[in-house]
């Protein structure tokens, strides 16, 4: 199953494996992002998994917007490394910069390692991450929707 979760214009899914995709859609307020961070921590629980951030329609992250998305943390009582596959969808040359440094906020744990990718369509980013297209954009039946 996959659940759908609208916070804002902004639209988290959470996959069934560990696959997370977030489409950004405007400005990005703190509420929103602290929340964002706390999805992605519940989904993954200390497992290694990729983040899919779709950035085509972002339009602000304020810098409390910033600290919050930055937030993502190792679950507590984690016994292996974590690898976090972080790919932006749709950059360009600032929202690059922006989210890079805010991967680099957010990779200050010895036991997360947070890997970094850019790709221009989505069709790419989920190739190169060998997940389906239907793990995270399933048909209605299979997905639950939350506002």
């Amino acid at each position: 199953m996959i659940t759908v979760i609208y916070l804002d214009r902004h639209e988290v899914r959470l996959g069934a494996s560990t696959a997370i995709y977030i489409g950004f859609h405007g400005d990005v307020e703190p509420d929103a992002a602290s929340e964002i961070s706390h999805l992605i921590c519940e989904h993954l629980r200390g497992r290694s998994g990729h983040v899919l951030v779709d950035v085509t329609d972002l339009k602000r992250v304020p810098p409390s917007s910033q600290r919050e998305l930055s937030k993502v943390r190792p679950w507590p009582g984690r016994r292996e490394p974590q690898i976090l596959d972080i790919v932006f969808i749709g950059a360009r040359l600032m929202q690059k910069v922006l989210m890079s440094q805010i991967v680099s906020m957010a990779g200050s744990d010895p036991g997360t390692q947070l890997e970094v990718h850019f790709f221009e369509v989505r069709e790419d980013a989920l190739a190169w991450a060998g997940i389906t297209e239907s793990a995270l954009f399933a048909t209605e039946g299979l997905i639950y929707l939350t506002r």
